[in-house]
């Protein structure tokens, strides 16, 4: 019986088709490469609003511009919110060494709730 006979509009019934994993959107493949563009975004924990107020924030920007600047991104745009931040940011260099750049800020200057 033919795939018309079937009742199947298309020429090849979707189960003769080879199955394969969907790439995107509602499972996107996490693609790292040695360089590239990436957005991140990271929140507190419990999206408690640590960083809030003029100095915490501060901090907080701060930090990410240290950090960003000692492992090698350049940061193209960024916001620090009281529970999350973002940022987009450009890297030449490999991953593994620069994904660094989203380490929280050291010990001594984490924002107590």
């Amino acid at each position: 019986m033919s795939a018309i006979q079937r009742g199947d509009k298309s020429p090849q019934s979707e189960r003769d088709k080879p199955s394969r994993a969907k790439d995107w959107p509602h499972a996107p493949v996490h693609r790292m490469s040695e360089h590239g563009v990436y957005i991140v975004t990271a929140s507190t924990l419990n999206k408690l609003r640590l960083f809030h107020g003029t100095e915490r924030l501060d901090l907080l920007e701060n930090a990410l511009l240290t950090l960003s600047k000692k492992y090698g991104w350049q940061l193209e745009a960024w916001a620090v919110f009281a529970n999350h931040y973002h940022f987009v940011a450009r890297s030449d260099e490999t991953v593994g060494r620069s994904a660094k750049v989203a380490d929280a800020p050291p010990r001594r200057h984490r924002a107590r709730a």
